[in-house]
């Protein structure tokens, strides 16, 4: 058993492959936000200042409505 964890893909379709690079990178691009938010909100938390939003940043049912772009509904606050 192999314990590579890259993958190789040779795509053939420039305009393909430019879709999926781009893709990825803005992928990449928004995790890292991400992270840096959960940390620096979840530092807050253990300070306990009074602004921090670790507890919307790490919440399943928060975060699938924002990147899902809805306006909301039962989980609404």
């Amino acid at each position: 058993m192999s314990d590579k964890r890259t993958r190789i893909i040779k795509i053939r379709n420039k305009e393909d492959k430019e879709k999926i690079r781009d893709y990825f990178y803005k992928y990449r691009h928004f995790e890292n936000m991400l992270l840096i938010l959960i940390k620096n909100n979840y530092n807050l938390s253990k300070e306990e200042k009074d602004r921090n939003d670790f507890k919307y940043l790490s919440d399943y049912s928060v975060m699938r409505a924002v990147l899902g772009s809805t306006e909301g509904g039962k989980h609404k606050e």
